[in-house]
């Protein structure tokens, strides 16, 4: 039995190689090719193992391709690549097509999803610092051209009460589209927190040549700022104005905070206007 000729089906890894250059194909290509072999009994079966290890190369730099690779140029391939005594006599697919586009390379922002809880008086300090904050995206200008960011998976952590540094991954892409990175570090920074009151002198603006007295002159502000900043922290940090031209409203001046300390969260004043009166020149 093993003497005769017989016939195995055995999908072929098949690797691509001189594509085009600055090009990218657009179609899927197949990266197996089911071949029928036909060889003595066994000499077949002591190759099918290796035979399903083995890749063939497809050299792309072949004139006689072009767009496609027909079933009989498929065979000789394989047949060359092979061992002696065994023949692919059929294949599939039975031609392998090529839609090549120009490749492009593009520099494209991160966005970082995050889903943040932290334990009572701890919060966040400041951004969420991402290396890189960007990536270079690769591939067919098509889609390249069309690409404003990409997202990366969620940063996810509860009960937070310290600083973390770790990494995460990047959303998966289309086959075609190469990232010069797929894992970016990110580094957390968390502070404690406690209530910092100052009194803030409001500074009036726009006033032109009116002369204008304000009631009262000063507010009083709270907010929730990093224990470890607090000494640091004054009312020189903080700006609260009375736009007379913009923001005057019957009598009133209704107020905005135009400045604040770097750190400071949960920022309350008292009063939100103030009174004005004019004065006479």
């Amino acid at each position: 039995m093993l003497d005769n000729d017989i016939k195995t089906d055995i999908n072929v890894p098949v690797n691509y190689i001189n594509l085009p250059q600055k090009k990218i194909a657009t179609n899927e290509l197949p990266q197996f090719l089911k071949t029928t072999f036909v060889g003595q009994g066994w000499f077949l079966l002591r190759n099918r193992l290796n035979l399903g290890q083995s890749t063939i190369q497809i050299d792309l730099s072949n004139d006689l391709f072009e767009d496609q690779v027909k079933e009989r140029s498929l065979l000789d391939i394989i047949n060359k690549q092979s061992p002696l005594n065994i023949e692919a006599i059929t294949c599939y697919p039975k031609e392998i097509l090529f839609q090549f586009e120009e490749s492009i390379d593009k520099k494209i922002p991160l966005v970082v999803p995050k889903s943040l809880s932290f334990l009572p008086g701890y919060d966040i300090k400041e951004d969420i610092k991402i290396t890189p904050d960007s990536i270079i995206a690769s591939g067919p200008v098509s889609i390249i051209d069309n690409l404003k960011s990409w997202q990366t998976d969620t940063i996810r952590h509860v009960d937070l009460s310290k600083s973390i540094k770790s990494e995460i991954g990047i959303k998966d892409a289309l086959s075609n589209i190469v990232f010069s990175n797929y894992f970016i570090n990110y580094d957390i920074d968390v502070a404690q927190y406690t209530e910092k009151k100052l009194t803030i002198e409001v500074k009036l603006i726009n006033k032109k040549d009116v002369s204008l007295l304000i009631v009262p002159k000063r507010v009083e502000l709270k907010c929730l700022v990093p224990i470890n900043e607090y000494d640091k922290i004054t009312a020189n940090d903080f700006s609260i104005v009375a736009d007379y031209k913009k923001d005057r409203v019957k009598g009133y001046i209704n107020l905005k905070l135009n400045k604040k300390a770097k750190f400071a969260k949960k920022i309350n004043y008292f009063p939100k206007s103030v009174e004005y009166i004019k004065l006479e020149k």
